[in-house]
């Protein structure tokens, strides 16, 4: 599943772009989530929350914070992975941006459909890697999900509820066991901070004071005897 940020002050402009990725994504049989911003600084903040994406498009004009300095700026944050597409409707300016590591540029004066699924096509590329699948049974059949769509796990009662994300928002798969036994071969993405729960590092804020927030809303405390191993979140 790729994660997409589209930052444009124009809106117009923001709803054909995140039509068409839908599409495409559609007619390629890829899975993404999709986040418009009319601001940089809210792609920021995104940062600034923990959460992280795969490929954004970026528009060079904006008011708030042009899209160079923006690019700068998610560098600087050591986000090396991400990979940018500069949007524009002044291709000239697209070499100031040859510092941001861009795998494409998008002319909005000769926007073609096929130049986005072009560009899309070359970030999945340069993403592609093996997914880490986690297996586990439900209703007696073994079934898996890519860890990357699990928020955290969470213990309730004799069942563990595994939280997940997925294009269509969240969902709880219900699984039975113990939720040590059933967590015990995940790696370092995934901690524990407390008896009854493990998150996924990527998908959490740490809001200081043992206590973080999840992308879904959720706010946690860590246990108290899990606060010493307890290293921060969305790092």
């Amino acid at each position: 599943m790729i994660r997409i940020a589209l930052i444009d002050d124009q809106e117009i402009w923001l709803q054909k772009l995140e039509k068409d990725l839908q599409e495409i994504l559609l007619s390629l049989g890829k899975e993404g989530i999709i986040q418009s911003m009319t601001k940089a600084t809210t792609l920021l903040e995104e940062y600034q929350d923990g959460y992280y994406f795969d490929l954004l498009f970026i528009d060079i004009q904006m008011k708030d914070l042009d899209g160079i300095q923006l690019g700068e700026k998610i560098r600087s944050l050591g986000d090396n992975r991400v990979k940018m597409v500069y949007i524009s409707a002044f291709p000239d300016l697209a070499y100031k941006a040859i510092n941001n590591e861009v795998i494409g540029f998008i002319d909005k004066a000769s926007y073609c459909k096929e130049d986005v699924e072009l560009v899309l096509k070359r970030a999945l590329k340069k993403l592609k890697r093996s997914p880490d699948y986690y297996e586990f049974y439900q209703d007696r059949q073994k079934r898996s999900i890519d860890q990357e769509k699990i928020l955290y796990f969470f213990k309730e009662g004799r069942k563990v509820g595994i939280q997940t994300i997925s294009p269509e928002g969240y969902q709880v798969l219900w699984i039975s066991g113990n939720l040590k036994t059933v967590t015990q071969d995940l790696g370092d993405r995934f901690l524990q901070i407390r008896q009854d729960l493990v998150i996924q590092r990527f998908y959490a804020k740490d809001l200081g004071n043992y206590r973080v927030k999840m992308q879904d809303g959720k706010v946690f405390t860590v246990g108290r005897s899990y606060q010493k191993d307890y290293w921060g979140v969305g790092k």
